[in-house]
């Protein structure tokens, strides 16, 4: 410690070799400032606090483990600090003469305490029950031993309640691990079970349109040949083979999307620069010098925010302004669709009652039925309609490929007219364009 420190202690007047006299000062606190300045007087081991006006200890105050005397008598005690058992060096302690009903615990943790003081507390009965009388030196040693060993018991018996608590915290968290596994392993179950039944449903539903597509065969033989083509069970693979028969017509259609799309996007574009174009036009007077559009942008920048700020008010009004016919028609439409829920249920329930087996068997004919036209469906794409749709685009090739020539050739000429005229042409058109500008304004101004 620095001697500065030492110096400018204002407790150091109050040492008096071991004992450090506090007593009748007044104090209704033990403020932090004193705690420090008594933690650097490590010779006053003796601490006396009798006789003031305080009502607790600082936290702090259980620093001060040097103290091996400590008199606090004649206060207004109410409690002590929760860690006062860290003044494990702590031999008298006097406390007579306070408001204390109950003691810290950590009491249990003095082993040195030889002198302990509780006369004149408002005491719990087994706190006083332990203290005794605390009238002469020998009822006092008692009370410090009895006291002691009272809080050590408790101190015991918290820990063991806090160790069966941690026990039961453990067995409830491996009960819940436990039933979070089982759990998981339910819905494992669930899932491959699941997954057996959509595996022996697929089985069934191939087994039953296979057998209706060998009924449809048997039934209508058309002399093409088909007797045998599914009573081999190939219809299963004709269903795996499905999705690479129209592999070419996908990667076309897919061109020609992306060509509709970007054409699409091309046009926006174009009619964007048009409308800005046009809106330029206009602010500039028909004047479209550098100068000029450096002049206009600031205030045609100014009126396109404005004019959106003002659309975003009118915006904002109208949805405050909707908000509560919104929010009733959301409540109307919640209670129509739960009504609707109820009712479908109800119906439900009454088919599956009344005509749930003839409904069933309705829709495997019905299944039966569209699995059969379905293979049809396909055996006619596959034989007539494809190749005579492919024939025709062989034919028509040549004639789309003469024609896209034609037409290149046409622009080309319109281009090269354009590139020859179009100078001209542009000048009229431009004063043209500003004799018109100049009459609209004349006529607007009067």
């Amino acid at each position: 410690m620095s001697p500065a420190l030492k110096t400018n202690n204002p407790l150091r007047d109050k040492l008096d070799d071991d004992n450090l006299d506090l007593s009748l000062s007044q104090m209704s606190e033990v403020t932090e400032d004193v705690v420090t300045n008594i933690s650097l007087l490590p010779k006053g081991t003796n601490l006396d606090l009798s006789n003031n006006l305080l009502l607790c200890l600082p936290e702090s105050f259980c620093e001060l483990t040097h103290l091996t005397r400590l008199d606090l008598s004649k206060n207004r005690l109410q409690d002590l600090p929760e860690y006062f058992g860290n003044l494990r060096s702590l031999k008298q302690l006097d406390l007579y003469s306070n408001e204390l009903e109950h003691l810290p615990v950590t009491l249990g943790q003095l082993k040195n305490l030889k002198f302990l003081d509780l006369k004149n507390n408002p005491l719990s009965p087994a706190i006083q029950k332990a203290a005794g009388p605390c009238i002469t030196s020998s009822d006092c040693q008692q009370c410090a031993k009895k006291v002691v060993a009272l809080y050590q018991s408790m101190q015991s018996q918290l820990e063991r309640e806090r160790q069966k608590r941690a026990i039961e915290e453990e067995k409830v968290k491996a009960a819940v691990r436990a039933a979070e596994e089982a759990e998981r392993e339910r819905i494992r179950v669930e899932k491959r079970a699941a997954k057996e039944r959509r595996r022996e449903e697929a089985n069934a539903v191939r087994s039953r349109m296979a057998a209706a597509a060998a009924m449809a065969n048997d039934g209508h033989q058309n002399g093409r040949g088909r007797q045998g083509t599914y009573s081999d069970g190939s219809i299963e693979r004709e269903m795996e083979r499905r999705p690479n028969d129209t592999s070419s017509g996908d990667g076309r259609g897919s061109r020609s999307f992306c060509r509709s799309l970007f054409m699409f996007l091309l046009g926006l574009l174009f009619v964007m620069m048009a409308s800005g174009f046009a809106l330029l036009w206009v602010y500039a007077g028909g004047d479209l010098s550098a100068k000029n559009i450096r002049k206009t942008m600031p205030v045609l920048r100014r009126d396109v925010d404005a004019y959106f700020l003002t659309v975003g008010k009118k915006a904002e009004v109208a949805f405050e302004g909707a908000r509560p016919y919104v929010k009733d028609l959301n409540e109307r439409a919640s209670a129509n669709w739960e009504e609707l829920c109820r009712r479908t249920k109800l119906l439900n329930r009454y088919i599956n009652t009344k005509l749930g087996p003839t409904v069933c068997s309705a829709v495997g004919e019905l299944k039966r039925y569209f699995a059969t036209a379905q293979v049809w469906v396909r055996d006619a794409w596959t034989d007539w309609v494809k190749p005579a749709a492919w024939d025709a685009w062989t034919w028509l090739r040549p004639h789309f490929q003469a024609l896209g020539e034609a037409v290149l050739a046409a622009l080309g000429a319109i281009a090269d007219w354009a590139k020859a005229n179009g100078p001209a042409y542009y000048d009229w058109a431009a004063t043209k364009a500003a004799e018109a500008y100049k009459s609209v304004q004349e006529m607007i101004n009067g």
